[in-house]
């Protein structure tokens, strides 16, 4: 029976998001047969997940296929050239003494079956329920990037640990132990059960891509397969996040405090040493009597001061960035920490101050690989690595490129019945700071199409040089004519000349007509002559100039009003029959005008526009990004893989040759209806979107300009659900639910965006004034100061009496001042008091942005995994009959 053990771009695509290039990794493989020969356990030590595959090809079958969870040590006696031998003495595994580092916590959750067994559909079903709880619990808890894995029998999670985890497994198996009282206390009535054992360093676990081969039964061997995955690996979960949930669902539950949250590298040992010295001048007996934990915190236990029966069960703790936290681990005595703590032996008159929390900054959407379907969303994830830049810009990129070809070919009808219809082209900006590399990534996107023009520009040549040789021809035959005819005149011959004179009539008629010469990019033109571009091209063209200031300062140069109004009326494409009359050139007539917009810019050129866009030009770039820098630079010097260039270029090949079905007249639009499923889901969502949006509040220009922005999604929607339902398949005849829930998506996705460009967040300008207002309490000495020398201050975001008043009383809440009133002999002065404690603390903290789309997305990706009656992701739903019928009869 031969069966498909392995697919080798999943294998590689899976092992490079927990292993990037020149990490070493162990790949063992159990019950394997080895050239044919060897059988056993199979092991090799990797630097580079593109490795494996080819060794891959050696193994004829297996039960399983492994890889270390945790990086080895480079220096390990371990390490050798990337090949698979038999397990042996001498070519051992690795061991916790190998590990480098431990980068990720593993969750396991195993679907409860016989062992030895793989698991049927309703059982595996089960443990899919178990995973999806405890995915939503730790997101509501914070923690995110998880790597998710359908393991063939069951489900992992894999949560990224930051840099400063400890090898010790003391925290990680705690926390396995309490996830499993938590949620399988009983695995045979939840039907499965979370492994505790899967915390220790030299951890193996199921490689993406490979088979489970389990059992007896060969029809339930299944393949493992990622199920979600960030688009990089950052932002691990720390040590204080892990303790966080260890504490809460262990029988005492401790709420912790402090006075700083900040997680610097190193131990700030100035910080430490006041925390100790207060100690020292307070609690002298305890000088001498600290614990030193193995994450560096010092620990110090003493009889609880608010109740003396809780004997030796306070605690006292130094954290390494200067953090300190006091608790009592009496459930009922928990409400007491540091402030209460500190109050209670320094006896101060002045009011007792609490732990000033950072103010919550809302980050902007992060690109996620769920939202394109591949090869897109792979080619948008390795280039942007390659680069090290978001992969937002290479996203923007690929789209508009990708709807350029696609044009006026085919259209969307976003509504069962009515006629309203869209066409996929798109308008798209990156907004980026100089130095970001911006453009790289873009121009990587477009040049797809560059292959495509080549091959058009080929076809032309011999078409160009043939109409060149007529019209010469014509030429030449009509000045013969009208010379004979002029001959026959002057000699009076009167026959010959009328002869000439009909041969010079018809030769007028016959003047050869230029072939149309396809194009698909514009990158430096007026706009008479896009449109003269235009007339040839129909199915629409793709204007790209990299520095976009440009093309959009050329609209408003005087005389050239009317550029303007003619590139907004090319937005949707549905301008038709368009005439176009000049002085020495005649009428033209545009069949169908498209025009697709891309470029790159600078933010505060491009906020310029916004104000002074009264026509709507600027909102019309619908898929506009605006990432948050990258914290970190990577060097990769990496080609990306020949097999997805091409597999790329084949959508766009696709997409480029696309032809409605023959029995659609010529004259009239098609398109793609949602199928029913999807309907009732666009629907739902048009309908909250546009109640959202009148509830919005349109006092200042920024926010008018935002809801017109907004506005226009409900086009934007449909439009990318359209876009990547060709993606996937062209000869698809509805647009499934899957295709228009990636719409949604990043629609939601686009708007935290849009957000951060016309500058309206969610929590408004308060939040702005308070961060200002952080950072000058930091840099100035505001302690006592009245709020009238405030305002004098004039300084930004803080130059007006309500931006103050706003900011105080955000502050105010979060324990960062207090502003109190006194006595001046006449008008009470209203002063600010500065808690003591703000100088430590951090005064913001990110906060990603809800994306419940994002998640809506995942679930039903997740779902339809596990189905397994379910044959194509992309298009799940078959329209009725009724709909089909519906279908059949409408041409508009």
């Amino acid at each position: 029976m031969n069966i498909e053990l392995y697919e080798p771009d999943k294998v590689v695509k899976g092992l490079l998001l927990f292993h990037p290039i020149n990490t070493f990794f162990e790949i063992r493989i159990l019950e394997a047969t080895l050239d044919e020969g060897y059988h056993g356990i199979v092991s090799g030590i990797f630097n580079d997940p593109r490795l494996v595959p080819e060794q891959l090809q050696r193994i004829s079958q297996a039960k399983g296929f492994f890889h270390t969870l945790n990086p080895l040590n480079p220096e390990c006696a371990l390490v050798q050239n990337a090949m698979l031998n038999q397990l042996s003495s001498g070519n051992g595994s690795a061991g916790s003494k190998d590990i480098l580092q431990r980068k990720f916590l593993m969750i396991d959750i195993d679907a409860e079956r016989p062992s030895k067994t793989s698991a049927t559909e309703e059982q595996k079903e089960k443990a899919g329920n178990v995973v999806k709880t405890v995915h939503q619990w730790l997101s509501d808890e914070g923690w995110s990037n998880a790597i998710g894995l359908d393991s063939g029998n069951g489900f992992h999670l894999y949560y990224p640990l930051d840099n400063d985890s400890i090898l010790d497994s003391t925290p990680y198996k705690k926390l396995l132990k309490w996830l499993k009282d938590k949620f399988t206390p009983d695995p045979k009535e939840q039907g499965a059960t979370i492994d505790v054992v899967v915390y220790d360093l030299p951890r193996i676990t199921k490689i993406p891509g490979t088979r489970a081969c389990k059992g007896s039964d060969p029809s339930l061997w299944r393949m493992s397969e990622l199920l979600m995955s960030p688009s990089t690996v950052t932002n691990g979960i720390n040590a204080m996040q892990i303790e966080a949930i260890n504490q809460q669902l262990s029988p005492h539950v401790i709420t912790k405090e402090f006075t700083t949250l900040d997680q610097n590298k190193e131990p700030d040992l100035q910080a430490i040493e006041r925390r100790k010295a207060w100690i020292k001048q307070y609690l002298p007996e305890l000088i001498g009597t600290e614990k030193h934990e193995t994450d560096g915190r010092l620990v110090y236990t003493l009889d609880c001061p608010f109740n003396p029966e809780h004997k030796k069960k306070g605690h006292i703790t130094i954290f390494p960035n200067g953090g300190i936290d006091y608790a009592c681990f009496v459930t009922s005595c928990n409400n007491n920490h540091w402030a209460e703590f500190k109050a209670l032996y320094e006896k101060t008159d002045e009011p007792t101050w609490k732990t000033p929390q950072p103010l919550s900054v809302e980050k902007v959407a992060t690109f996620e690989p769920e939202l394109l379907p591949d090869p897109i969303s792979q080619w948008v994830t390795e280039a942007s690595a390659n680069y090290s830049t978001p992969p937002d810009f290479a996203m923007a990129g690929i789209i508009v490129a990708l709807s350029t070809v696609l044009g006026t070919k085919v259209a969307v009808f976003p509504k069962k019945k009515d006629k309203w219809y869209e066409y996929p082209h798109l308008w798209g900006v990156v907004i980026a700071n100089p130095g970001s590399n911006k453009s790289s990534p873009v121009a990587d996107a477009v040049s797809f199409i560059h292959p495509l023009q080549d091959q058009e520009d080929v076809k032309y040549k011999p078409m160009e040089k043939q109409y060149n040789s007529n019209k010469i021809t014509h030429e030449s035959s009509l000045i013969a004519a009208k010379e004979n005819h002029k001959a026959a005149m002057k000699k009076g011959d009167l026959n010959t000349a009328a002869t000439e004179k009909a041969k010079i009539d018809l030769l007028v008629t016959q003047e050869p007509k230029k072939p149309d010469q396809k194009r698909y990019i514009v990158n430096d033109s007026t706009i008479e002559k896009i449109f003269e571009i235009c007339m040839e091209n129909p199915q629409g063209v793709l204007y790209y100039n990299d520095e976009l200031a440009t093309t959009l300062d050329s609209f408003k140069k005087p005389g050239r009003e009317d550029s303007r109004k003619s590139i907004i009326e090319a937005w949707n494409g549905k301008s038709v029959n368009k005439h176009i009359d000049r002085i020495g050139r005649g009428s033209n007539v545009i069949k169908k005008l498209c025009i697709s917009l891309l470029g790159t810019i600078q933010p505060e050129v491009y906020v310029g526009y916004i104000g002074s866009s009264a026509d709507g030009l600027v909102q019309r770039f619908q898929f506009a990004v605006y990432p948050d820098p990258m914290s970190t630079f990577n060097w990769v010097d990496n080609l990306i893989s020949p097999t997805l260039l091409d597999e790329v270029a084949k959508v766009f090949n696709r997409l480029d040759h696309y032809k409605p079905p023959l029995h659609w007249y010529p004259n009239d639009i098609f398109g793609l209806h949602f199928s029913p499923e999807a309907q009732i889901t666009f629907q739902e969502w048009v309908v909250a979107l546009k109640n959202r949006v009148l509830n919005m509040s349109n006092d200042e220009q920024k926010v008018r300009s935002f809801i017109d922005h907004l506005n226009k999604y409900t086009s934007l929607c449909p439009k990318m659900a359209l876009l990547f339902q060709f993606i996937v398949d062209d000869r698809a005849q509805v647009i499934s639910q899957t295709c228009l829930l990636r719409a949604i998506a990043t629609c939601e996705y686009l708007e935290s965006h849009a957000r951060k460009i016309y500058g309206v967040d969610q929590q408004g300008q308060q939040n702005v004034s308070a961060l200002a207002l952080l950072r000058e309490i930091k840099e100035h000495e505001i302690d006592d100061m009245t709020v009238a020398e405030l305002l004098k201050k004039n300084w930004k975001h803080l130059n007006k009496k309500s931006l103050i008043s706003n900011a105080l009383k955000k502050l105010e809440e979060l324990n960062w001042l207090k502003v109190v009133e006194v006595g001046t002999g006449g008008r009470p002065a209203k002063k600010i008091q500065i808690n003591p404690a703000a100088y430590d603390c951090p005064i913001e903290q990110a906060v990603q942005p809800a994306r419940p789309k994002l998640e809506a997305l995942r679930e039903h990706l997740l779902k339809v995994s596990m189905n397994s009656n379910y044959n194509d992701p992309e298009l799940d739903s078959e329209p009725d009959s009724e709909f089909l019928e519906m279908l059949s009869s409408t041409l508009f």
